[in-house]
């Protein structure tokens, strides 16, 4: 299974935020790239909160990136609360609705 994604740099933002709702137990984390691969929202997530948690520096979160190779990463975000909030296209592409 391949991706066309997979051998070429793609763009990634990552806004970070601690917006918290009344029991202080929510985390919001914006993500925007010119595409997606399976489970990678969940990933980066899983890693920065490795990360806020302490299980992983900044330093060995970097050496599982370059290493290409998931079983080095922390595992993933649970999926229960991720929220698709926006789907973007550029002009030229965007679909027509009616």
């Amino acid at each position: 299974m391949g991706s066309d994604l997979v051998g070429r740099d793609a763009e990634i933002a990552i806004a970070t935020g601690n917006d918290t709702d009344a029991d202080g137990d929510t985390l919001t984390y914006e993500v925007e790239a010119d595409g997606f691969l399976r489970r990678m929202v969940r990933s980066l997530v899983g890693g920065l909160i490795a990360a806020g948690r302490g299980v992983m520096d900044d330093g060995a979160l970097r050496q599982a990136l370059e290493a290409r190779d998931r079983r080095a990463w922390p595992p993933p975000a649970a999926a229960r609360g991720l929220t698709l909030v926006r789907v973007d296209y550029p002009p030229e592409v965007a679909p027509v609705l009616p």
